[in-house]
């Protein structure tokens, strides 16, 4: 003779019955990044050939100011991380090889420093264009954040002209602290205007590497 089993009874508070309470019971709202940081890929072109480029963290972070009279521009980003730098060389006219290359400088502020990687690529007849595309070295000086005053070079470049390179860059902006003055302003800008500066814009007059699509002094 089989007995049928009477069904089990869910103990209260069990699982299904009860919506979960999270273990944290506080009301408070959590806790949020509040510095005011964006990521995005800044486009250059070379107005002419270089073969050593070199890029300082006060060039970077020079790159977005605005014009407070007709020669000053101040800063908007405090502080900068390269993410990465693509680079692509135009073909020579007769076809003759084209490189491209970037240099991860070894040396930083202070004893932090990294090794001297260089990545270069060449172009090939007329269908491939010379192309590098590069990270800073983990844990290397370039690799980190930097503020405006970095006089040693993080990055050094060589191409020809009309190079493309693209520099893709987190920034944290100034938010209540006093803003630094970029390097020299060449040309007279409108005041309360936001300008995107060249690449290399540490060496007013010989900075070669202009803002594709933007508003430039």
């Amino acid at each position: 003779m089989i007995v049928a089993r009477a069904p089990r009874r869910r103990r209260k508070g069990a699982k299904g019955n009860n919506p979960t309470i999270p273990r944290d019971r506080s009301l408070a709202p959590p806790q949020f990044q509040a510095s005011i940081q964006i990521s995005r890929v800044y486009r250059f072109q070379a107005t002419t050939a270089s073969s050593a480029d070199q890029i300082t963290a006060t060039s970077l972070c020079d790159l977005l100011v605005m014009a407070v009279t007709s020669t000053v521009g101040y800063d908007i980003a405090r502080a900068i991380k390269v993410r990465k730098v693509e680079m692509w060389g135009p073909m020579a006219s007769n076809l003759d090889p084209v490189t491209v290359s970037i240099e991860w400088n070894p040396s930083g502020s202070g004893p932090v420093a990294g090794p001297s990687n260089i990545v270069s690529d060449t172009s090939m007849g007329a269908t491939k264009c010379a192309h590098v595309v590069a990270s800073p070295p983990a844990n290397s000086a370039s690799a980190f954040w930097q503020i405006a005053g970095g006089a040693t070079p993080m990055m050094t470049l060589a191409f020809p002209a009309n190079t493309i390179v693209d520099v893709h860059l987190s920034q944290i902006l100034f938010d209540g602290e006093t803003p630094v003055e970029a390097s020299t302003v060449l040309t007279s800008p409108t005041i309360g205007q936001v300008y995107v500066r060249n690449l290399d814009s540490v060496s007013p007059g010989a900075d070669v590497l202009a803002p594709v699509s933007y508003s430039t002094i």
